[in-house]
């Protein structure tokens, strides 16, 4: 193995350095010192270093340091004023690194090499936005002409940058802002992502958000926003993976063809078709189950399976449990899967299944949306004679395993959907009738999916190079993730890979090409047409919102560049086809068009609007606010009479 040889000093440059790097720095050589150090070019390439300390590992982003000698850092707003600590500002370089202008462009000299009105220093107008912290150091956070608008709201697209490159691990992410052809005086935020070369290092769980990313967290106006942030900032640390060591050494194995759609089919479904169109066939249900089911030939003493079962005793059992008219052919109730006959045996039980079943978190809402749901039971005593009872219920949990994932695989191809859950009560085995010795193992729900949902996740992000280890995941997943830690507003309506960026002749990345790009290549999409009154409606209400007749029933509204505002702009219209039952948080809790067309064709419960924890938590926020108006204004006039 090769020799380390010591270093005495490494030095970073650039304008964001992810924490991640000096920390693996540090493990390489312990006795290092790191110095991030960044500034313009126009200023003698360096004009700020912060030597790094192992508590900066912790942090959104190294800090900038501060400003080098003969040289100084000023934070100035628009009226080149200084600007407090923590408020942003662009960065003006001054001192003795000031480049005398730009070479036979005395305009851009004049623009961006000024003289301050008061203080007569020569400053150059770094187009950096930064701001101070408490103990005299600069935080960077991003471009000045990095920031742009977005349906009326101001994004930074570097926070946007930062965020993915903390979702995947490719090597290179640029976000940029395009007009969008579909709808009038609108932009679209593309993501363009490179793999070509392999990827960088995954960053740690704090550095995912990137500079400023904290202080967008702590404004995040619930809790549960929060904590699904959290949740996402730990999976993207990937915990499960084995850390690499001082003494491991690495074997590269030969390059391997991948089906990525595979990928990207088998992946946990969370939106269903609702209405008419969303019954399962029994033809496509049967396929599904089928690849549960046991050949027997005259050669083989015993049935085989498609699946591991220790010593082929296949003791877990599958369960469905079935809505009223959402599969075909078939009625509501409970029903036990036969692997040996294909077939489904209705069982005679008198409980009923509800959404207080599915526990917490989002259960409830996937369990309201799906058809059917699955349960795997596990029988101890078949296993138990064998290997033991501990072993029996280790075994049938591994079992159960290679069954569920032996029907994810399967169901996209019949345009069924499938998401495992948990958190299930006492309810379900009342309801399967289970005794003690049986174990309910796992469970999933399931649905009727469309061709165009799987089509907008699968052909969005390219397939990258052969051999190129990058962090690719489907569309659908990354937003999910995105969602996590931006807002709705600043995740990307588009994904796409490329080989390269294009680059400018001083070697910077082109973004107006990227934009024009992101323009021409919007292709028209083949939408489907509305399938009931309800659809058409509310098809009719959002072209005019948003601007655009390009609207697919499986569409969301926040997808297609729907905000906040445009839905209180709507709620009015909605009213009067609809009913006055309709509230302005259903719009939000069914954001896809079939979604909301299904639920405001129930009369009822558009003239019955349904109570539930959003709006509850809505009415307690404005008690709240209520209540601190009239302690505020107690206080007030208490004060005048002093």
């Amino acid at each position: 193995s090769a020799v380390r040889r010591p270093l005495r000093q490494v030095m970073l440059s650039g304008d964001w350095i992810p924490p991640a790097l000096p920390q693996r720095l540090n493990e390489l050589w312990p006795d290092t010192a790191v110095l991030g150090a960044g500034g313009p070019t126009e200023c003698s390439i360096w004009s700020a270093c912060h030597p790094v300390q192992p508590e900066d590992w912790s942090k959104d982003s190294i800090p900038y340091g501060r400003a080098m000698a003969n040289q100084q850092i000023h934070i100035l707003d628009a009226l080149l004023q200084p600007r407090p600590l923590w408020v942003p500002g662009e960065l003006y370089v001054a001192g003795d690194g000031l480049a005398l202008g730009y070479l036979n462009d005395p305009a851009k000299t004049d623009a961006l090499f000024i003289v301050h009105p008061r203080t007569g220093q020569r400053l150059y107008k770094s187009g950096d936005l930064g701001r101070y912290l408490p103990h005299g150091d600069i935080e960077f956070l991003g471009r000045n002409d990095f920031q742009v608008k977005i349906n009326g709201y101001r994004v930074e697209l570097g926070e946007v940058e930062a965020a993915i490159k903390g979702c995947t691990t490719f090597k290179d992410v640029v976000v940029v802002a395009a007009g969008d052809p579909g709808h009038r005086n609108r932009n679209r935020l593309v993501a363009y992502l490179v793999a070509e070369g392999g990827a960088s290092a995954t960053p740690q769980a704090g550095n995912a958000a990137g500079p400023g990313q904290g202080g967008h967290a702590q404004a995040q106006e619930t809790e549960d926003h929060d904590t699904h942030a959290k949740l996402v900032a730990f999976k993207m640390t990937k915990p499960g993976l084995r850390r690499a060591r001082a003494d491991d050494t690495e074997l590269s194995l030969p390059v391997i063809a991948r089906d990525v759609q595979s990928y990207r089919r088998r992946k946990s479904y969370r939106e269903f078709l609702q209405g008419e169109g969303g019954r399962v066939g029994l033809a496509a249900l049967a396929e599904v189950l089928g690849t549960l089911s046991e050949l027997s030939t005259d050669d083989m003493p015993l049935p085989k399976y498609r699946y591991a079962s220790a010593g082929s005793l296949h003791a877990v059992q599958a369960y469905l449990h079935v809505k009223a008219g959402r599969v075909e052919g078939l009625d509501e109730g409970v029903y036990y899967y036969h692997p040996e006959r294909h077939a489904l045996v209705k069982l005679a039980t008198t409980a009923t299944l509800g959404v207080a079943s599915y526990g917490r978190g989002e259960n409830p809402q996937l369990f309201e949306r799906s058809a059917f749901s699955i349960f795997f039971v596990g029988q101890i005593d078949a296993v138990a004679p064998v290997y033991g009872d501990d072993t029996a219920r280790e075994f049938v949990a591994i079992e159960a395993g290679y069954m569920g994932q032996l029907l994810m695989e399967t169901a996209p191809h019949h345009l069924i959907g499938l998401c495992p859950i948990g958190y299930l009560d006492d309810g379900v085995r009342s309801l399967l009738g289970l005794d003690p010795r049986q174990v309910l193992v796992h469970s999933m729900v399931g649905g009727a999916i469309s061709q165009a949902h799987v089509d907008s996740w699968t052909g969005v992000l390219a397939q990258p190079q052969a051999g190129a280890r990058t962090g690719a995941m489907a569309a659908d997943d990354l937003r999910e993730a995105l969602r996590g830690l931006l807002p709705e507003y600043m995740i990307p309506s588009s994904f796409v890979t490329v080989e390269s960026l294009p680059l400018t002749a001083n070697g910077k990345v082109d973004r107006r090409a990227l934009s024009e790009r992101g323009v021409q290549s919007a292709a028209p999409r083949v939408v489907a047409p509305p399938r009931n009154e309800a659809e058409r409606k509310l098809l009719e209400i959002w072209s005019e919102a948003l601007g655009t007749a390009e609207i697919d029933p499986e569409d969301s509204f926040f997808e297609l560049g729907g905000d906040s505002v445009l839905i209180v702009r709507m709620h009015k219209r909605l009213k009067q086809q609809f009913g006055d039952g309709v509230s302005i948080v259903d719009l939000f809790k069914y954001p896809r068009l079939s979604q909301l067309a299904a639920y405001l064709s129930d009369s009822a419960a558009s003239q019955e609007p349904v109570r539930d924890a959003v709006a509850d938590a809505g009415d307690a926020a404005d008690r709240r606010k209520a209540a601190l108006m009239r302690q505020r204004k107690l206080a007030t006039s208490g004060a005048d009479h002093v």
